[in-house]
């Protein structure tokens, strides 16, 4: 009967241990989803900061190549009326000078018409 008893008893101590294990377990395990829980927190906060930086980083580029396309629109307008005034200023020359020969040409037959004594047709 002795041996019973003490059956019992280490029996008894070994349930209040592993019922201490047992509750100290669960406490481990109630912190540890806490913590989990806690980081899925924070990844998903960081993937929403992540996924806004990514559309604004889209937003720039965009940006970026609009403004590219608005400079290169601005530069194409001033070769454009660079090479318009250009050609005006050549037409000009070419004029000038079409009238130059023109009244170079008029005045050697003058001249030629004077030297041979010749009537000028009317």
């Amino acid at each position: 009967m002795a041996d019973n008893d003490f059956d019992k008893s280490e029996m008894t101590n070994s349930i209040k241990e592993l019922q201490e294990v047992g509750s100290k377990l669960t406490d481990r395990t109630k912190q540890l989803s806490r913590q989990i829980s806690d980081l899925n927190k924070e990844f998903g906060q960081i993937n929403e900061y992540k996924h806004d930086l990514e559309a604004r980083i889209r937003v720039l580029e965009s940006e970026d190549v609009d403004i590219l396309r608005q400079e290169m629109y601005k530069l194409e307008i001033k070769i454009n009326t660079f090479e318009t005034q250009h050609d005006d200023s050549k037409e000009k020359w070419r004029v000038a000078i079409n009238f130059v020969i023109q009244l170079a040409w008029v005045s050697m037959a003058a001249w030629l018409l004077l030297k041979l004594g010749l009537q000028a047709p009317l």
